[in-house]
């Protein structure tokens, strides 16, 4: 059985392909889960909302004028863990 993402990860996903440099607006994000989801699941904004409010306070994301961005912590573990993805490949390839 496929684990199904929280909003959490799937708001992660949308701020880091916005890539927006002044944050990726509520709306925004909830458009892109819904693109992302297809027709076939449901949406709740509610618990869109809840994910943000909590992903405020444990420090994951960053308010900045009804916008959010990812905290500077948790762009450093992305990048960690493409680069980890990078060289595991390569060392297969080889």
């Amino acid at each position: 059985m496929v684990r199904s993402r929280s909003y959490r990860e799937m708001a992660i996903d949308a701020i880091k392909s916005y890539n927006d440099r002044t944050g990726t607006s509520r709306e925004a994000i909830a458009n892109y889960i819904i693109a992302q989801q297809g027709h076939d699941t449901t949406f709740n904004k509610r618990h869109l909302n809840a994910a943000l409010k909590k992903g405020v306070e444990a420090g994951v994301f960053i308010t900045v004028k009804n916008s959010y961005k990812l905290a500077t912590q948790v762009r450093y573990l992305i990048r960690a863990e493409r680069q980890c993805a990078t060289s595991r490949s390569a060392l297969h390839n080889a």
